[in-house]
């Protein structure tokens, strides 16, 4: 485990941005995606998948996998938001990471009320605060997803995701000028509980698998969860000594340096999808993500 800790530490040191161009720092205009004072409201998702408190973990996780939702609110009856719950947060209280003791100090039940691992108090949006706002909040605290709320009640989500696929046109700008240079990625040999933990303790929402920096696919925490859900092996995380090749998605899109932004984003929309691996040659040489192109939105 040590080994595995230095791993993630060596990593994060060398792992950089590529934000300039001809030595001037790179910015995507806002105005050209939308106007940046129209209300939150009218670009955000009203669909929203949501769960109450008292729903158990198996049947939220099952949700997800039908619906293809990372992320639920957690409403009261009357729609009041008491929390969130994610696919990554299931996977910390399956053994991922510290949301484990919840699962050890209830005798290892093989379920439980979502109330006890869910993320309470989570930051929200109110439905009519601008798009620049919002945009402003995503930076500050890194959140890939908000619920927005009308007169106290849930209304809707708005994501990372949501505000890149406004980019509906070339930009001149291509993914090698964006995308994160030299990303953390998982060995091919790590097992799966080994990569559960760098997620859930890292904050990973999506990791490269390589061999040798050649890309393998991408590990996601709701790909683990489905791998280990068709396995009837939910409740055996960290017995799953299973190389974590087994539960990636090797059908994931990739991006090439040279694609242009909008390129990149109309790949993420066909395979709905918030990351590309960014590939040449077969090695991975960078990771471009939703949060990527929020970051560099002015």
């Amino acid at each position: 485990m040590l080994a595995l800790t230095m791993f993630i530490y060596l990593n994060c040191e060398i792992s950089n941005r590529a934000c300039v161009m001809n030595g001037e720092p790179i910015f995507l205009e806002v105005q050209k995606f939308f106007n940046p004072r129209e209300s939150v409201g009218r670009i955000a998702s009203s669909d929203v998948v949501s769960c109450r408190q008292t729903h158990m973990v198996h049947s939220v996780l099952e949700a997800m996998l039908k619906s293809g939702v990372t992320r639920m609110p957690v409403t009261t009856k009357d729609m009041k938001l008491v929390g969130m719950i994610s696919a990554t947060d299931i996977l910390d209280f399956l053994g991922g990471g510290p949301k484990y003791k919840v699962f050890v100090m209830n005798k290892r039940k093989t379920d439980q009320y979502i109330r006890k691992l869910m993320t309470r108090d989570p930051r929200t949006i109110n439905r009519t605060h601008s798009v620049s706002r919002v945009i402003a909040e995503f930076k500050k605290h890194r959140h890939g997803a908000m619920p927005i709320l009308h007169r106290g009640t849930l209304s809707g989500m708005i994501s990372e995701w949501d505000l890149a696929m406004r980019i509906r046109e070339p930009l001149g700008i291509d993914v090698g000028e964006i995308m994160i240079r030299k990303p953390i990625v998982a060995r091919e040999k790590f097992t799966i509980e080994e990569v559960a933990k760098m997620m859930c303790r890292g904050g990973f929402r999506n990791l490269p698998v390589t061999d040798k920096n050649i890309y393998l696919g991408m590990a996601k925490p709701i790909d683990i969860l489905s791998y280990l859900h068709k396995n009837s092996m939910l409740y055996k995380l960290r017995k799953a000594k299973r190389k974590v090749t087994k539960a990636i998605n090797t059908e994931q899109p990739i991006a090439k340096p040279g694609h242009d932004i909008y390129e990149a984003v109309l790949l993420m929309k066909r395979h709905n999808t918030s990351a590309l691996p960014v590939v040449e040659d077969h090695e991975l040489v960078g990771i471009l993500t939703a949060r990527d192109l929020v970051d560099a939105m002015v």
